[in-house]
């Protein structure tokens, strides 16, 4: 997946939404993995970053399962899978690491408490 830098970082509320580069890598990645795995992986909100954290764990799952009695020619693409599935997981951590400081330096309170993007003058 390799470090998406997303400008487009906001709040709504309290829920972290995920820039354009992120959110567009999640749904080619839930694209290979739905046909990888032959199966449908719907999202109601691939932006939001609790909604894509689901599908990533739903994704971890249905890759894990597979992987048992799994073909061999198979398992490197498996494998493979579950490494960015591992990888958007870990942007996905950042990104609320990010916003955590960037809101906790503009107004002194865990950026769960801020009801503006952290971008914003008022935190």
């Amino acid at each position: 997946m390799g470090a998406v830098v997303d400008d487009q970082i906001e709040l709504r509320g309290r829920e972290l939404t995920l820039g354009a580069g992120l959110a567009d890598a999640i749904h080619d990645l839930t694209a290979a993995a739905s046909a990888l795995l032959d199966d449908e992986f719907p999202v109601a909100d691939p932006a939001r970053a609790t909604s894509a954290e689901a599908l990533l764990r739903q994704l971890w799952d249905r890759t894990v399962a597979a992987l048992t009695g799994a073909a061999p020619e198979r398992l490197a693409a498996l494998i493979g899978l579950l490494d960015r599935i591992r990888s958007a997981e870990r942007e996905i951590a950042d990104l609320r690491a990010r916003t955590a400081r960037t809101c906790s330096a503009r107004c002194g309170r865990p950026w769960a408490a801020c009801t503006t993007p952290p971008r914003s003058t008022n935190c």
